[in-house]
């Protein structure tokens, strides 16, 4: 793929047993060791690299910041937006709430986490209205440019945010996994049928 910043020149090191996870953002890449440290690659002018300590589950590059599921459930971000001025990059992106979490998703320039409880917290821009999450208990949360969806506990989909191409437009039908990409979005049902809906400008 694209390798105009180093982020699809993976690191050395043997990927049979090195890391338990691994996720792209927009022009950097990260993985999580087996010990639970972040390495990051690619762009790095918000100074994503070196990430904090630790230990981590699960990392998710955003724009310009990166947050990470710590083993212990608390959400840690660094990069762009540690501080709030309101002017990009300074969203306050990287200033991630208190509690538990079960998961973290990052944005263009905000984030979720998905609390043990359910619910939804979302911090950041909030340009498109992406950090103003529906209330309600939800299993699953993912988020990309400028929208983010999440499965309830019914399994139905509710997105938010930009809907520029109709990427907020879930088929009401139950979904056990949702997608979210830069103007659309996919779900996977629980026959195994994947829908998406939003921009199909390139198919």
């Amino acid at each position: 793929g694209d390798d105009s910043y180093g982020q699809s020149t993976v690191p050395a090191g043997d990927f049979t047993w090195d890391f338990t996870w691994v996720n792209t953002g927009y022009v950097n890449s990260c993985a999580v060791t087996t010990a639970g440290a972040v390495t990051c690659w690619g762009y790095d002018a918000s100074n994503i690299s070196p990430a904090p300590a630790g230990p981590f589950s699960t990392v998710d590059p955003g724009g310009a910041h990166v947050c990470g599921l710590e083993t212990s459930g608390a959400v840690t971000c660094w990069g762009s937006g540690q501080t709030n001025t309101g002017v990009w990059p300074e969203q306050g992106q990287a200033i991630a709430p208190s509690g538990t979490f079960s998961q973290v998703v990052t944005g263009y320039a905000y984030s979720c986490g998905l609390t043990t409880a359910g619910t939804i917290e979302c911090w950041g821009d909030d340009t498109y209205g992406q950090s103003q999450p529906p209330t309600g208990t939800f299993i699953q949360l993912s988020a990309h440019y400028y929208h983010t969806c999440a499965i309830d506990t019914t399994n139905m989909v509710q997105c938010w945010g930009s809907t520029s191409a109709g990427q907020l437009n879930a088929p009401q039908v139950p979904f056990v996994q949702v997608s979210a990409g830069h103007n659309h979005t996919c779900g996977l049902e629980p026959t195994g049928t994947i829908q998406c809906w939003g921009l199909d400008s390139k198919g």
